[in-house]
């Protein structure tokens, strides 16, 4: 009995040491093999430096569109500014899947423009809501995408989706306006305003414009004797773009490019884009003054 007793004592310290090397090798030579790895979101600023700790002012909100290999629709993770800033990690398990495609939009978990969510990552699209056929200003959206392998359903590495604004933001205004009137034969304190044609209304899955022509009127008022939008205006980026101001519903200037530059109207995202309507003394529209400068950039007297 004693000789049975022995060899099992024997042989439970055998496993105990042969769990304990097993241990030491995952926590000393094969990391990978016990290690759980996370998925978070990285918000970028315009020059590509990492932000995250201080987005909370920036990035009110998130939601993360996870889809598989083939574009199927897994799952959406929908994630608070406190998340965002404390890199909480996304958890991922997905046995079937080999890759996993991931789609993060910042700031849509509001009522300022369409999500559309469908069956595949083709069917995720934001378009901007309409009032009177004109398009209203979104939220000040960011965007990024990334591929993910897995291995046994789990992430093979630590990953981190990088968002970065995706839209950009529009001003305008005049200079000279009471002239141009009068050359016009229209009163100073006539009815005004802006266009801005044309942009495309929607946003794909890889964050790219396109869609219909939609066109903005943005809000604008009398400072002194020149009409001007006060705030910016959010607005989708694109080309070919054009701005055009209206006195009691007739056309009296318009731009496509800046007339001493040449530089084309084009709104980028993560971009202020102002442009001002120029009339010379005698009250002749000589074209507009482009500016295009850094999302936020603070310039009191702009050097044009």
């Amino acid at each position: 009995m004693k000789h049975i007793f022995s060899k099992t004592k024997a042989l439970l310290m055998v496993l105990c040491i042969g769990w304990g090397i097993m241990a030491t090798s995952c926590i000393n030579e094969d990391l990978d093999a016990c290690r759980t790895y996370k998925l978070t979101l990285q918000v970028l600023n315009l020059q590509g430096y990492d932000i995250t700790e201080g987005s909370a002012e920036d990035v009110q909100d998130a939601s993360v569109f996870i889809f598989d290999e083939n574009g199927k629709h897994l799952e959406t993770v929908k994630m608070t500014s406190a998340q965002i800033v404390t890199r909480t990690p996304i958890e991922i398990n997905y046995p079937a899947a080999k890759k996993l495609q991931i789609v993060a939009w910042g700031n849509v978990n509001n009522d300022l423009q369409q999500l559309q969510v469908g069956a595949t990552i083709d069917d995720l699209k934001i378009q901007v809501k309409k009032s009177n056929s004109y398009a209203q200003s979104p939220a000040e959206l960011y965007f990024g995408d990334d591929e993910v392998p897995l291995s046994l359903g789990t992430l093979t590495k630590d990953e981190e989706v990088p968002i970065q604004l995706a839209v950009g933001r529009l001003q305008m205004r005049t200079l000279n306006l009471d002239r141009g009137l009068a050359n016009n034969g229209l009163r100073s304190d006539v009815e005004c305003q802006f266009f801005f044609k044309e942009t495309l209304d929607q946003l794909n899955s890889k964050g790219e414009v396109e869609g219909n022509d939609v066109a903005y009127d943005p809000d604008a008022e009398w400072v002194g004797s020149e009409w001007e939008m006060t705030e910016f205006d959010t607005i989708f980026p694109g080309e070919l773009q054009l701005g055009t101001i209206e006195a009691n519903g007739i056309e009296i200037g318009n731009a496509d490019r800046d007339y001493e530059t040449k530089e084309l109207l084009r709104a980028e995202a993560g971009h202020d884009t102002i442009v001002v309507f120029v009339w010379g003394d005698d009250g002749e529209y000589l074209g507009a003054r482009i500016k295009v400068r850094p999302w936020g950039y603070i310039e009191d007297d702009i050097e044009w």
